[in-house]
């Protein structure tokens, strides 16, 4: 099996594009995008949070110590699809976007548990018009519609550790770990204005963006003794930090009208500096069956710079999460339902913008299952999200978010001489 687990991962990369571009949020027309907080399938389904809750069966993608927890070598790939319906004062719609939402391979090693993988890090992906009036020289008013249209994001490889540091009956536990992560990525973005008067000429904007660099994380976890509360309880505090990220940017602009086409290349070296982003978790296991998990992420985007884009609609962003988390039984022989791993959790994510003084948050619920194979080793995660993001004030647009998961997460025995009988 594990010639085909490699296989799986190197198709799994290269499968790594937009399954469906219909259009996704249009909040995420500003700056880099729809920023992601994917901690991992078991996350989920509990609200997001998923920096403390260690298993030899996930590989976590925002916590590298939690790579310390595995045992087998393991691969795990995943989509999501969403739909947005959009309203606002004036209009209604619906957009869906489908999208490989990371895969990654994981390797122990001695003490060591070794790991890469490909993340989006923000989702670009938006389709709109907007209409309006300009007053000409003669004192005529001439109405205009202008169409928005965008694609790409950033993505994110990183190349992470794990360790399993102290355990001790009387101290607990102490895992560390870090990661070098690669990011790059391009933002297109097309505008197209007509006129009604025909006198105006209709005129076109597109822009590329290509960006690439590289950050590092630093992660940890720590289990308290057991038995803290309870006689087979567990309570775990996980945390990251991630360092802020200046990336090499290069834009290209073609301007069009009925005269002619005009190219114009910008090559400023550092031109997009993202933030450092910020991690805490608790994880509280009851006993094998039922868990608590709590998360919190913030990110300081108010100090965004994207060349010489107006960034005054940025502001910090902040996302907390909670859920709970019951597995009935782990025998293999009991009926099926039994086996499932149930999850439920809510989450609040103030976004990184702020339109005519309006934040733009995100209230969402959540609900998972963990399905496990015949094999053992190898689960199904599938998670459900309902949010309500934005608003209807100051004219802006509110969204209704369903979105739907689909992970799997499988592992083998490496580096094991086979018995021979």
């Amino acid at each position: 099996m594990s010639l085909r687990i490699i296989q799986l991962f190197i198709a799994l990369v290269f499968f790594s594009e937009p399954l469906l571009a219909g259009g996704g949020s249009l909040y995420s027309r500003f700056g880099v995008g729809d920023v992601q907080y994917f901690v991992s399938p078991q996350a989920i389904g509990m609200g997001g949070a998923g920096l403390a809750t260690g298993s030899s069966k996930y590989i976590n993608a925002q916590n590298p110590s939690l790579l310390g927890y595995i045992d087998q070598t393991r691969i795990s790939g995943q989509i999501l699809f969403s739909t947005h319906s959009l309203e606002s004062d004036f209009s209604s719609a619906t957009q869906t976007e489908g999208n490989f939402n990371g895969t990654a391979l994981a390797i122990p090693i001695n003490r060591f548990v070794v790991s890469v993988g490909l993340y989006p890090y923000s989702l670009f992906n938006y389709d709109q018009s907007e209409t309006g009036q300009i007053n000409v020289p003669t004192g005529e008013a001439v109405s205009y519609q202008s169409d928005f249209e965008g694609t790409g994001g950033l993505s994110s490889i990183p190349i992470s550790f794990g360790i399993h540091i102290m355990e001790s009956p009387s101290l607990g536990s102490l895992y560390f770990g870090a990661a070098y992560n690669f990011i790059f990525g391009t933002f297109e973005k097309n505008v197209t204005t007509e006129y009604s008067d025909f006198s105006y000429e209709t005129s076109e904007k597109y822009e590329r963006d290509n960006v690439n660099g590289a950050n590092y994380t630093l992660g940890f976890t720590y289990e308290f003794p057991k038995g803290l509360l309870l006689k087979n309880d567990k309570l775990s505090i996980g945390g990251f930090y991630s360092a802020k990220e200046t990336l090499n940017a290069d834009r290209e602009i073609i301007l069009s009208t009925a005269a002619g086409t005009d190219t114009i290349q910008t090559d400023n070296g550092n031109d997009l500096t993202i933030p450092q982003r910020f991690g805490l978790g608790l994880a509280y296991a009851f006993n094998s069956k039922l868990m608590l998990a709590f998360d919190y992420q913030t990110q300081k985007w108010s100090s965004l710079k994207f060349f010489d884009d107006d960034v005054s609609f940025r502001k910090n962003a902040s996302r907390v999460g909670g859920g709970i988390e019951y597995k009935p039984t782990s025998l293999r022989r009991s009926g099926f339902f039994k086996k499932l791993t149930y999850r439920l959790g809510a989450y609040v994510l103030n976004h990184n913008i702020k339109i005519q003084n309006e934040a733009i948050n995100e209230y969402g619920f959540t609900l998972g299952f963990g399905i496990p194979l015949a094999d053992g080793n190898s689960i199904i995660d599938v998670g459900l999200e309902y949010a309500l993001k934005g608003t209807r004030d100051a004219q802006l647009i509110q969204e209704d978010i369903f979105r739907i998961s689909i992970s799997m997460s499988a592992g083998d025995t490496w580096f094991l001489e086979p018995i021979i009988q």
